[in-house]
């Protein structure tokens, strides 16, 4: 299916030339002349959480949004955590209906007719904060713009996991690149 899929990426470049022959042995490399030179590993990885992309366009890419891989540095993602960490603060979750997608029917004239699908779910009670400091952005594919239960829910595994990230030790984390890349 068709949507705004994101992945942070870090790099790490090998010097040591038999590591490089070790890894190139162990993974079967195709040509008896390549060498490993670096591993690359996502991360984490999203569906849809335009208001994370949103963020990493406008801190990391300088505004320009054409699925290029971006430069992330550590005070990025230390940033980006804090900020979730804010969000999630200064959001409750109260029952709500929410859209859930939309479903496209054809009506009697043959004309396609989108309509939205509701459902029992959860929505931010008061989203002023997440609206002005971590928004949501639209998009071809880019998922809801609504700041309810999976909005949160995008915002809170995204602060786990690079509070994760930032708790190995510094001079570990600093053999790695990271990169943001989006597609869509």
């Amino acid at each position: 299916t068709m949507g705004l899929d994101m992945f942070l990426n870090a790099t790490c470049y090998i010097l040591n030339e038999s590591l490089s022959t070790e890894i190139s042995n162990l993974v079967g490399i195709p040509s008896p002349n390549a060498e490993v030179r670096e591993i690359t590993v996502t991360v984490m990885s999203w569906r849809k959480a335009n208001a994370i992309h949103n963020w990493f366009i406008t801190n990391c890419g300088n505004g320009e949004d054409d699925c290029q891989p971006i430069p992330v540095f550590i005070d990025h993602l230390t940033k980006l955590r804090n900020l979730c960490k804010r969000v999630l603060d200064h959001s409750t979750l109260i029952p709500a209906l929410i859209k859930n997608g939309t479903r496209y029917t054809r009506n009697s004239d043959g004309e396609m007719v989108a309509t939205p699908i509701i459902e029992d779910g959860q929505t931010i009670a008061n989203p002023s904060y997440a609206k002005r400091y971590l928004p949501t952005t639209s998009g071809f594919f880019f998922g809801s713009t609504e700041y309810d239960q999976y909005y949160y829910q995008d915002v809170k595994e995204t602060y786990e996991a690079l509070d994760a990230i930032l708790k190995i030790p510094q001079d570990e984390l600093n053999k790695w690149d990271f990169t943001y890349r989006a597609s869509w």
